[in-house]
């Protein structure tokens, strides 16, 4: 909240409120905080608490990833990529995605409550690990070195000391080629090992609780990023025009994996959250009809309506994750809604007007502007 209000510029905007007051003109400032349940692991239901992931090293020492986890526009061809390429320290390029199909791809739930960060995130994160430490096993018993003695770097296995010497690294292209060409898995596989290059980890929330504690309660989701919203509106008291002016977020998901997709999501989630709260509206006759079917009709704000978003981040890693992360797909949308109705009844507070319902369109705003008006004009 602090750091939303300082951003904001808090005080100051409610100088000008003042001062505009006195032109008659009527700018709001709404605040919203949220709680985001994320992840959810529900019993009894497709809700059900876990996600496998597999990651495979190519002959030809690329690194693939599969999951059933479906692309629905979150990022996550960007994301899980990366944290591949951050374990294996080799570039993103060398690092495919393939997902969605559970024909070919590890059994999964799929994306749905913010759970991406969460469960997939992790079972990637996790396969990876497993995969790294198999490599390192196999190069070390190659080149006679104590596997703890060797890291990867930059597409090698080699020692941590950073030696460049022929003897003491292979490249990851060389590690394949060897095991699934020449000599094969007979002469570089160690004793204990299987052949395939790949790994599968499935994993479930050690947060998630399905047994009632002695007070009955049980927890169904894996972590809950938090937020607060601040939106800044113009109210044209003579149309009932609201003219969104900025928002301004505070917001923690854990671990940030990608700025620029957070930054996104968050975005997107407040132009749905301004879109219900101002313009979407589904219209009935009087026979039960929809008659708004068309986007002539059935209004979805545009560049014009959403204004510049500005988002600023506190990372309070989550340990139940193992690298922090929270989902937060549904996040902008929750609190938007009330950011910007709280702004109007800023607004529009000299009148006495209380949001009751939405959207708010310029025919409801006028008539709540004129019963606070005809209210005020009968106290005097």
């Amino acid at each position: 909240m602090r750091l939303a209000l300082e951003k904001a510029g808090y005080d100051r905007l409610k100088e000008r409120q003042k001062e505009l007051r006195k032109q008659g003109k009527y700018i709001g400032i709404g605040i919203s905080a949220m709680l985001e349940p994320s992840g959810a692991a529900v019993f009894n239901g497709i809700f059900n608490g876990f996600q496998a992931a597999t990651v495979r090293m190519t002959p030809e020492g690329g690194f693939q990833i599969l999951t059933s986890h479906q692309n629905i526009g979150q990022g996550v061809e960007t994301t899980l990529p990366q944290i591949v390429s951050d374990i294996m320290k080799v570039d993103i390029d060398h690092i495919t995605f393939l997902y969605g199909d559970t024909d070919v791809t590890p059994y999964g739930l799929g994306p749905f409550s913010s759970r991406g960060a969460t469960f997939t995130v992790s079972a990637v994160h996790e396969a990876a690990k497993l995969l790294r430490d198999k490599l390192i096993k196999i190069a070390g018993h190659l080149l006679r070195i104590d596997p703890s003695e060797l890291e990867m770097d930059n597409g090698f296995i080699r020692r941590k000391r950073g030696s460049s010497a022929q003897e003491e690294s292979i490249r990851l292209k060389d590690l394949g080629n060897k095991i699934h060409l020449w000599p094969g898995p007979y002469g570089t596989i160690p004793e204990g090992l299987d052949v395939n290059l790949e790994c599968t980890y499935t994993w479930t929330s050690p947060s998630v609780t399905w047994e009632p504690d002695e007070n009955g309660r049980v927890n169904l989701y894996t972590t809950h990023p938090t937020g607060v919203f601040i939106a800044v509106v113009e109210v044209d008291v003579q149309t009932g025009q609201i003219k969104i002016e900025k928002f301004v977020v505070s917001h923690d998901c854990g671990t940030i994996i990608n700025p620029m997709i957070i930054n996104g999501q968050i975005a997107g989630g407040i132009a749905h959250g301004i879109g219900g709260t101002l313009m979407e509206d589904l219209a009935y006759d009087s026979s039960g009809s929809l008659v708004n079917l068309d986007f002539q009709t059935y209004l979805c704000p545009t560049a014009m309506e959403v204004p510049v978003i500005e988002s600023h981040h506190i990372q309070c890693p989550s340990p139940f994750t193992p690298l922090g992360t929270k989902g937060m797909g549904e996040g902008g949308a929750i609190p938007s809604p009330a950011a910007v109705a709280n702004a109007v009844e800023d607004a529009l507070e000299p009148f006495g007007v209380r949001v009751k319902n939405l959207p708010l369109s310029p025919e409801k705003v006028l008539q709540w502007i004129k019963r606070g008006e005809r209210n005020a004009y009968a106290k005097s």
